[in-house]
């Protein structure tokens, strides 16, 4: 159950914004095929809120990695380290500071966010969750595992002053 509400969880931040205002930009008028709705989500739950943001060197990582793939390259098998991959890649400061601002001001606190490579991780309450992206949460379970539940969202919604940082879905 753990991983089903991580992955939904994750799946659930990565929305942007489009206008100055609190917008939907996803809503769900009924469960998935497969899923049904048990009822609203305890609002005192602990959940794991994964924030995507987008990477600032995609095109030299991309470019990079087929010079040195590459035989008739002159960077022919000088491959990255870990490290220099992750550095190629990483987000812009500032989209990582806008994104801890924006948590931050919704009384997310510093120990409760972590910035993990192209994503921040920030652990919160479901109603917590529910005010930041003006969203509401369901408890649902799969037709075919029925001792499983998770969570999911109904709607999403998210304020425009973290729309640059985030990632498209």
């Amino acid at each position: 159950m753990t991983s089903i509400l991580s992955f939904l969880c994750v799946l659930s931040s990565i929305f942007l914004v489009v206008s100055a205002d609190f917008v939907v930009v996803e809503h769900l008028d009924q469960p998935p095929y497969g899923w049904t709705k048990l009822g609203a989500a305890n609002s005192s739950q602990l959940i794991r809120l994964s924030i995507a943001l987008e990477s600032q060197g995609r095109d030299v990582f991309e470019r990079t990695l087929q010079e040195v793939s590459d035989p008739t390259h002159a960077r022919y098998g000088q491959y990255l380290s870990r490290d220099e991959a992750v550095a190629l890649v990483r987000p812009r400061s500032r989209s990582v500071a806008a994104v801890r601002k924006w948590l931050l001001s919704e009384n997310v606190t510093q120990d409760q966010v972590q910035e993990r490579g192209l994503f921040v991780d920030a652990v919160m309450t479901i109603g917590t969750a529910e005010n930041l992206l003006s969203t509401t949460y369901g408890v649902f379970q799969h037709d075919k595992q029925r001792a499983i539940g998770a969570l999911a969202l109904i709607e999403v919604q998210a304020d425009i002053s973290v729309s640059d940082p985030l990632a498209e879905p």
